[in-house]
């Protein structure tokens, strides 16, 4: 699978962070609903670092597949159906719109740009790589512990370079689809604390769910996922989508619970006056 957001460069840009963030916010007082809290970032900026580190590392020990070894049959029978498809257009397609679920965090500060407002948009870039790192660390880390075959590794009209290679054996979970969820959730949740009355909200969860939604079906109807591959990819973005910006609240909140109306998710925050 081709990730749209090098690892690399996360880690180098989330190692920068770590030395910039108490210059950054130190002393600089704004009204946004979201803040840095210098100290409690840098450590969290540095364990998300490390988390993210951990997991390329266990990304990268994943052994080639035994294709001798697989049969169809002990694949889970709710997933069984998607060891049968394959397609490299739909694995572009699922590029293309996970990228861009992935990037609605940034399109979405676009829309609110203030550009005087430097202390915010470090804020959301935080943020951003704080969350981008623990959902790449997750996932490279079930990766090397499940070391699951992706559904296309079983059929025998794919390259066989293709089936031998390291990323056949990196099927749990779909980081495609938790980075598409991640971007989704985070995006709706800082539009939302920042806008509340804004008659855009539902539209921007509604495009945003159905982006991501559609993202994980290509990764399966393409060969590269099973379901369940993409429904736990879709849990882990949106839980971290929803505590990042939870832990970069303003306020002190006496309850936090989630909510869910069909067509939006989220967190409520109830708040002493």
């Amino acid at each position: 699978m081709r990730v749209f957001l090098s690892r690399k460069f996360i880690l180098v840009i989330g190692a920068i962070l770590s030395f910039s963030i108490p210059r950054l916010v130190w002393g600089q007082p704004h009204s946004d609903p979201f803040s840095l809290e210098w100290k409690k970032d840098l450590a969290l900026v540095t364990c998300c670092l490390a988390f993210g580190a951990v997991g390329e590392h266990c990304r990268q020990s994943v052994a080639p597949l035994d294709l001798d070894e697989l049969n169809k049959d002990d694949i889970f029978f709710l997933d069984r159906f998607a060891a049968d498809l394959y397609s490299e257009g739909l694995d572009r397609a699922s590029d293309v719109i996970g990228a861009a679920c992935a990037a609605m965090p940034i399109l979405s500060g676009l829309i609110d740009f203030e550009g005087n407002d430097r202390v915010r948009h470090w804020t959301d870039f935080t943020m951003i790589m704080e969350s981008l790192l623990l959902v790449q660390g997750l996932g490279g880390i079930s990766k090397g512990l499940t070391h699951r075959a992706r559904p296309f590794a079983y059929s025998p009209d794919v390259p066989l370079n293709k089936r031998q290679g390291k990323d056949a054996a990196r099927s749990f979970f779909s980081l495609q689809t938790a980075l598409a969820f991640n971007g989704v959730v985070m995006a709706a949740l800082l539009y939302e604390a920042r806008h509340p009355d804004s008659s855009f909200k539902r539209s921007l969860w509604l495009i945003g769910l159905s982006g991501a939604t559609l993202t994980g079906v290509l990764r399966v109807a393409a060969g590269y996922h099973y379901p369940t591959d993409v429904l736990a990819g879709a849990v882990v973005g949106s839980a971290i989508g929803m505590i990042i910006p939870a832990l970069h609240y303003n306020k002190k909140a006496t309850k936090i619970s989630l909510f869910c109306d069909g067509l939006r998710m989220g967190i409520v925050y109830s708040f002493d006056k």
